[in-house]
């Protein structure tokens, strides 16, 4: 069972990605600028309003300001797909 956090690191050594678990549960993921500041956040642990099985994603600009918020959830294929406001799947853009 998976319970920490599992940080991976670019070729340079930097920190790339930190998956967190708790109890084998999935809490969040954090994805970073090369720099070492965020760039966006799956937050498993705060789902959208409403909305079963799903994740509040934040992002974040190079200078660690949070610029959108927005929600996914996960597909059957454990991917995530973007919600609008209604918790209706958006279109994939082209």
């Amino acid at each position: 069972m998976l319970d920490g956090e599992y940080i991976t690191y670019d070729a340079k050594g930097r920190l790339a990605i930190c998956h967190t678990f708790n109890n084998g549960e999935y809490v969040s993921n954090q994805v970073y600028y090369a720099p070492g500041k965020m760039r966006d956040q799956v937050n498993f642990a705060k789902p959208c309003a409403g909305q079963d099985n799903s994740a509040t994603v934040y992002y974040f600009d190079e200078t660690g300001k949070m610029i959108k918020e927005d929600c996914a959830k996960r597909a059957v294929n454990g991917r995530l797909v973007m919600l609008n406001k209604n918790g209706v799947i958006r279109p994939a853009k082209s």
